[in-house]
């Protein structure tokens, strides 16, 4: 057979392979060859391999845009707020404990971000109040976090930014207004 070198990544929540951009210089195609992932670092090392004769190269791959860091976020509740911030909010995801007590929460838009602190309170659990987002208006957002200082999530929440209405000015008012929500 032929022997190859590229690179194909599993997504792992949509079961399906893909080819992420590959940039410096790429190992000659081979195979028979050695691979370690290192978690610190975030990279592939890879060494030797064999076409037609035995190699004894030395690769290093930064895979940390397509791994990502050691844990993810999988749900936020709620999951909307008012653009004047400081609605609690708990996001869920594994992984969290071991990277450390401290997170650092980021609402992204097109429009621009805004980062928050937050608590680590058991590993699959981050508390945190949303920051003001009323320079960016309402708006869905996207969340990640950052637990210890380390690089924010690839897996992302999705939050909604409503606007904040005046009862003495406004026929109707409130989140109860927005499709799909149940006032209690």
């Amino acid at each position: 057979g032929d022997y190859l070198n590229d690179m194909v990544v599993l997504e792992t929540g949509t079961n399906s392979w893909t080819r992420p951009a590959v940039l410096g210089n790429i190992p000659s195609q081979r195979g028979e060859t050695q691979m370690v992932y290192d978690p610190k670092g975030s990279r592939m090392v890879i060494f030797g391999g064999w076409a037609n004769r035995w190699y004894d190269d030395l690769f290093v791959c930064k895979v940390g845009d397509v791994v990502g860091p050691p844990y993810s976020v999988h749900s936020i509740t709620p999951n909307m707020g008012p653009i004047t911030g400081a609605t609690k909010c708990t996001i869920t995801g594994v992984g969290f404990k071991s990277s450390g007590n401290q997170a650092t929460v980021r609402f992204a838009c097109v429009k621009g971000f805004l980062e928050t602190p937050g608590d680590v309170t058991s590993d699959t659990t981050i508390t945190f109040d949303t920051p003001n987002f009323e320079k960016f208006g309402p708006i869905a957002v996207e969340g990640r976090a950052g637990v210890g200082g380390k690089s924010l999530t690839n897996s992302v929440v999705g939050f909604n930014y409503f606007s904040v209405t005046s009862c003495e000015t406004t026929l109707c008012f409130g989140p109860a207004v927005i499709n799909k929500c149940i006032a209690v």
